[in-house]
């Protein structure tokens, strides 16, 4: 399997290119080989002349925790921080990413015990291209069609609320303006033959 998943990235990184180290730029990954980190709370430390002080703590946590055991795409991003940052910020809590880290593209992620083929790397291709095509104009355009879409769904689901919690024409049974149409009963009904 392993044989097959370098054969496939080998094809990303000819299309799309290496970063400086030599690695592709985007890969198929397992969620097992990602990381991102966690912050697990409070830890006392020294400073260098001693004084007692609180600091927070970092782990790393593999994307299983997120995605489950997955295969899914991911993207080479150089370090966020000079190793002086990082290692002000961390502490040795987790090693330094020198050659970058790879960060998963959500919406690759397979369903579980599906693992990437030719016509999925080819698939992928043609979705990269697109996506790397958009301007930022574009971007920008989805992504406000995304939020868009997601704003009438929940006044949809307001309006349903309300439209159930409240009758009609604001006809509440008992209150002093309450309007009641009277019964009616049908009389004379026609009757069709076929």
């Amino acid at each position: 399997m392993k044989t097959k998943i370098k054969r496939l990235n080998s094809r990303l990184a000819s299309i799309f290119g290496r970063n400086i180290h030599g690695d592709p730029n985007y890969i198929w990954a397992h969620a097992t080989e990602l990381f991102y980190l966690f912050e697990k709370g409070m830890k006392e430390g020294k400073t260098p002349s001693g004084i007692i002080v609180m600091r927070t703590e970092w782990a790393r946590h593999s994307f299983v925790d997120t995605y489950g055991l997955v295969w899914l795409m991911a993207k080479w991003t150089p370090p966020e921080l000079e190793y002086d940052q990082w290692w002000a910020q961390f502490q040795g809590d987790v090693p330094f990413p020198a050659k970058g880290q790879y960060a998963p593209i959500e919406s690759t992620v397979l369903p579980e015990g599906r693992v990437p083929d030719e016509a999925l790397n080819q698939y992928a291709i043609q979705k990269l291209y697109e996506h790397l095509g958009m301007s930022y104009k574009d971007h920008l355009k989805d992504s406000r069609a995304v939020i868009a879409k997601k704003q009438r769904f929940e006044q949809k689901l307001i309006d349903d609320s309300v439209d159930d919690a409240v009758p009609a024409m604001g006809n509440i049974p008992g209150k002093k303006e309450h309007v009641s149409f009277p019964t009616t009963t049908r009389t004379g009904g026609v009757v069709c033959q076929k």
